[in-house]
């Protein structure tokens, strides 16, 4: 199943434009490997998402407004991929 758009799908990309876009690249990846087992699978899930979060608040550190609005978005968008992420894939 090929997505139609990068970026943050079902919430506001916000400052966090390419975060969002590395992160669906990364899930395009996961989506088209053959894993041996749903461990695996899961392992690099959890990798792709761990980054995501670790990119977002790099974003978050090069902008000088609202530091803490978005250190709570990005926590926010994080738990969501996390909990609804693998529905996806």
């Amino acid at each position: 199943m090929a997505r139609k758009k990068l970026g943050c799908s079902w919430v506001p990309d916000l400052i966090f434009v390419n975060d969002c876009i590395w992160h669906d690249l990364e899930y395009d990846k996961i989506r088209r490997t053959r894993y041996a087992d749903w461990v695996t699978k899961s392992i690099d899930r959890y990798k792709a998402d761990t980054y995501y979060l670790f990119s977002m608040q790099r974003s978050i550190k090069n902008h000088n407004k609202h530091k803490w609005f978005y250190t709570c978005v990005a926590y926010l968008y994080w738990l969501g991929v996390r909990v609804f992420g693998g529905f996806v894939l």
